[in-house]
């Protein structure tokens, strides 16, 4: 007997026919916005149960999945246990192979989240640390040297937490142009019971001094325009007092370009000071004036020993003529003197020491907003010229760039705007290394410039500007930018719904923000069930919408990046759910048999009810192991 099969050749007997003939769900009609082949997943660098990473590829392979990250998951800290480091000639080429002989696209690797900046800035010692600095960076280049060797280039993403800022006082909320001052009114975003600090760095040592801006400071300075130091004493000879400011009358002060200390400052350095570098200048001039008055202190009682020094000097040696036992009693007295004296001078000298040491050290203070943008800067920069370099080499088969991925909202790096600051200066300042012969380090201005090892003279400004633009590109993260809903200030006057559109809007309006910047490399599309950090798979949460309208206007840009899933939070209750339902919510369809043009295909949720991507066993029997109605146990006990 010939059989004519009708239904597709994935069907299972298990199945039971009719799910084909009356699908679960009304047909697709919307157009995907990504076609399922473009959009893959992220694989860790280690299987939770214990595959290595040669297998895990594989894994995902069979899954169906096309496009890959690699997330690396050892610490940087850890002697052994992963990283490039771990992977030798052998098991890169096992995994080229592998790549290959299915046809797959690695497009990027995931550095582990404890690296978390190219700033150096090291949280326990509170201090930017040029080792750290240089070690993650080392970090960063055996990442592209392994993306490069296992044949994928894409891109090297590190976690932008570049360095810990305020978002109640940050730089994008938007400011009284006047005085320089934050209104609550007026604030985008909002962090309640927020801890307010700011903090300056020394740039000869990369430690950091921090302040609680909510703390009363008292200082001899008026708080009237022009913020004129005090005497002493007033007109009248009567003493004033300290005036308490509060940190807003610092900020005022850092916006007063009538005072001659903020002429002064940008005269000196191209910028208008700001509230935390005045506030540490004006500590260091206390200092300072202390050390000036133990000078003349010491100076003063100096002057007066010398003086009664000479004058015995004088009266013992008439003495020793006429009085040689009374001279001997003036020369211990003399002795005693001179003891003082050299005391006295000893202090100057002291004094006068640590007034040089504190000027010098108030002309080296940075505030961490200038310091720790540019070693991130800098970092990124000659990391862009090792991924140019890399991709010159004949087995990366795609270019290599590198870039930070978006962070979150209590750190430098996790809004929008600092994201698309970081990645522009980088490329600029990738520029200056490979056309300028002489640079000056802008962590430390009045040092000369220096020769610069990365200088090229064959790049033009515009060719060297071409290649920042291809090696140096960011991550976009959709959950971690979400997770600014938990600040946005809400408006009483509407519903949660309502504000939450408004920040749909927001996030959107930044979205075409970093489209036009162009500094999106790739994305990791991922959801979350509220605010907090999640790793949902996109359509799980409640930024569904808004990674559609993302995905939706990256595509009509034009954008080709790397897209790929990070929702491997529900993986537990369905392997394979990571990819799957990136897929279903993006668009993607399963299609048709192409011997059945009439046969209207299956659904995502047939697909994923079945055997691939199922969350749970069956609990009953169906399909044609099912029994009938008519079919009784002889105990009559029914079955479930």
């Amino acid at each position: 007997m010939v059989e004519f099969r009708t239904l597709p050749e994935y069907y299972h007997p298990l199945e039971r026919g009719e799910e084909f003939l009356a699908p679960e769900e009304e047909p697709q009609v919307e157009k995907p916005i990504l076609p399922i082949s473009q959009i893959g997943a992220t694989v860790p660098e280690h299987d939770p149960v214990f595959k290595n990473m040669v297998q895990t590829v594989q894994a995902n392979i069979r899954r169906g999945m096309g496009t890959m990250q690699i997330v690396l998951q050892t610490p940087p800290e850890s002697a052994i246990g992963g990283r490039p480091k771990a992977y030798g000639k052998e098991i890169r080429e096992a995994i080229k192979e592998v790549i290959k002989a299915n046809e797959v696209k690695i497009k990027g690797v995931e550095l582990p989240t404890q690296m978390s900046n190219l700033s150096g800035f090291d949280m326990q010692q509170r201090a930017f640390e040029e080792e750290k600095r240089l070690r993650n960076k080392r970090e960063v280049e055996d990442a592209l040297k392994f993306a490069g060797d296992i044949g994928a280039g894409g891109g090297v993403d590190i976690v932008s937490f570049e360095f810990p800022r305020p978002v109640n006082d940050a730089s994008w909320q938007p400011r009284d142009p006047r005085t320089g001052i934050v209104k609550e009114q007026n604030m985008v975003f909002e962090n309640e019971g927020e801890t307010t600090m700011a903090g300056v760095v020394d740039t000869r040592t990369g430690q950091v001094m921090m302040v609680r801006t909510d703390e009363k400071q008292f200082l001899m300075r008026s708080k009237e325009k022009g913020f004129k130091r005090l005497e002493a004493y007033n007109e009248k000879g009567e003493p004033n007092q300290p005036v308490e400011w509060s940190w807003e009358d610092f900020q005022r002060w850092a916006n007063d370009e009538t005072n001659e200390e903020v002429k002064d400052f940008i005269r000196k350095y191209g910028r208008k000071p700001t509230a935390e570098e005045l506030y540490f200048r004006s500590q260091f001039d206390l200092q300072i004036d202390q050390y000036k008055g133990q000078e003349a202190y010491y100076e003063h009682y100096a002057a007066q020993e010398k003086k009664q020094i000479d004058s015995l000097r004088e009266t013992i040696k008439a003495l020793k003529k006429v009085q040689p036992e009374r001279a001997k009693e003036e020369e211990k007295q003399l002795e005693l003197l001179e003891r003082n004296y050299k005391h006295f001078l000893d202090s100057v000298t002291s004094a006068r020491q640590r007034l040089k040491e504190l000027e010098f050290r108030k002309e080296k203070l940075q505030p961490m907003s200038v310091y720790g943008v540019e070693s991130s800067v800098q970092s990124y920069a000659e990391l862009g010229i090792t991924a140019m370099k890399e991709t010159r080499k004949p087995h990366v088969k795609q270019p290599l760039y590198v870039g930070p991925e978006i962070g979150w909202p209590q750190q430098f790096g996790g809004h929008p705007d600092e994201f698309i600051e970081l990645i522009k200066r980088s490329r600029q300042r990738m520029v200056e290394l490979l056309t300028k012969p002489e640079l000056a380090d802008p962590r430390k201005p009045f040092e000369p410039p220096q020769k610069n090892p990365y200088y090229d003279p064959r790049f033009t400004k515009k060719k060297a500007e071409e290649y920042a633009r291809k090696h140096i590109k960011g991550m976009f993260d959709t959950s971690h930018m979400g997770m600014w809903w938990e600040h946005w200030k809400r408006d009483p006057k509407k519903t949660e719904e309502q504000n939450f559109k408004d920040f749909e809007n927001w996030y959107m309006k930044k979205v075409e923000e970093m489209i036009k910047e162009d500094v999106i490399g790739s994305v990791q599309v991922v959801d979350s069930a509220s605010a907090a950090h999640g790793h949902l798979p996109p359509g799980q949460g409640i930024f569904g919408d808004v990674i559609k309208n993302t995905m939706r206007k990256l595509k009509k840009a034009g954008w080709t990046g790397m897209v790929v899933s990070e929702g491997h939070e529900e993986e537990k209750f369905g392997e394979g759910r990571i990819l799957y339902k990136t897929w279903e919510h993006l668009g993607g369809y399963p299609g048709r048999p192409s011997y059945s043009p009439n046969f209207p295909g299956r659904s995502w949720s047939q697909m994923q009810h079945s055997y691939m991507g199922r969350t749970y066993s069956p609990l009953y029997m169906f399909g044609s192991y099912a029994p009938s109605n008519e079919f009784k146990l002889w105990s009559e006990v029914p079955l479930e």
